[in-house]
This record gives C-alpha cells, structure tokens and sequence, in this order.
C-alpha cells in the first residue's frame, strides 16, 4: 500500500470518527432535550417521572424493612396476596411518617436555636440514608462478589445522595402525604 493510500485511510478513518463523535453527540442532545422536556408546556419525561422515581429510591428501603416486618405473619395470607401488599405499604408508610416526624422536630428544634436539633436530625439521616446505604453496599457486594472495592460503593453513595436531597432534612418541607406526620414533630419542639 503506498503512502497516499495509508493517508487516505487514515483521513477516511478520522472523518468517520468524528462523525461518530458527532452522532453521538446529537443523540444524547436528542435525548436530553426529551428528559428534559425541551421547553415545552407540559415538561418532559424527567420532569414527571423522575420525582416519582426519586420518592420510590428514597422509600425503598422503608419497604423493604416492612416487608422483612410483616413476612411472619401468616394470617395476611400468601406471599403475593392484596392484604399482604396492602400491610407492607400500609407498614412502610408509617416508617415514612415517622421519618418525616423526626424531621419536623428536628427542623422546629433549628429555629429555636442550639444545638439540640443535631441529635433527631444525625438519628433520622442514619436511619433513612446511612444504613440502607450500608446494606446496599452489603448487598452489592454479595450478589457480585468480584465487583471491585470502588465500584461497590457506586449504587449506594448515588442512593445517599437522592436520598438526602429528596428528603430535604434542613428544609422546612414536606410532601403532602407526610404533612401531617412533620407538623406533629414540629409541634412537639414548639410546647
């Protein structure tokens, strides 16, 4: 092959990268624009799945300890029955309630002043984001077992931080269905 038929390849070659490159870039442009919702009235895809998404993640592990909970309890019929279901939510939303309590109190005792309020907040994010990212990481780590140290802790530390960020806990926040669980708390520090 002569030297102008290894340039010319090699230019053909670049071109078509960079192509590539391009249509890559266009595709994940496209596709970003879709998530996003592209300035459209009405939002995207992201706009009204992703909060829902984010909810679940952040519950998840409140299910998952309701239906650790209510596993032994044989009157609630088998494995996939509605009133078994309906226990494990029933059982997970109190979880979330109480969350959401302790917030309340935590976040009525950071008005007051002090620092009181550190000891309900450190109890609440340990139990909703730092041991279920524990356990996740256990999990992780035995359903693959030759996964690397560094990669094991990818899934857990994504969970912590939609987790944190979803529940809000130095804001004065809470979603509609917990509303009445955070006034509770944040009537308790106001007696």
């Amino acid at each position: 092959m002569s030297d102008y038929e290894d340039g010319y390849l090699a230019h053909q070659n670049t071109r078509s990268h960079s192509s590539g490159h391009r249509d890559a870039y266009q595709t994940g442009k496209a596709l970003g624009s879709l998530l996003r919702g592209g300035g459209r009235v009405g939002g995207g895809l992201l706009s009204s799945v992703g909060p829902v998404l984010a909810d679940m993640l952040a519950a998840a592990p409140l299910l998952v300890l309701a239906f650790l909970l209510t596993a032994p309890l044989d009157f609630l019929g088998p494995y996939g029955s509605l009133p078994r279901l309906l226990a494990i939510l029933a059982v997970g939303y109190c979880f979330y309630a109480l969350v959401y309590c302790i917030k309340g109190l935590a976040v009525s005792l950071r008005l007051r002043g002090g620092w009181l309020w550190l000891l309900p907040l450190v109890l609440v994010v340990l139990a909703a984001v730092v041991v279920p990212a524990l356990l996740l990481h256990q999990f992780t780590v035995r359903v693959v077992p030759n996964v690397p140290a560094v990669s094991a802790w990818g899934l857990p530390l994504v969970f912590v931080v939609v987790a944190f960020f979803r529940y809000r806990f130095l804001t004065d926040y809470a979603p509609f269905y917990a509303l009445w669980a955070y006034r509770l708390g944040y009537g308790w520090a106001k007696k």
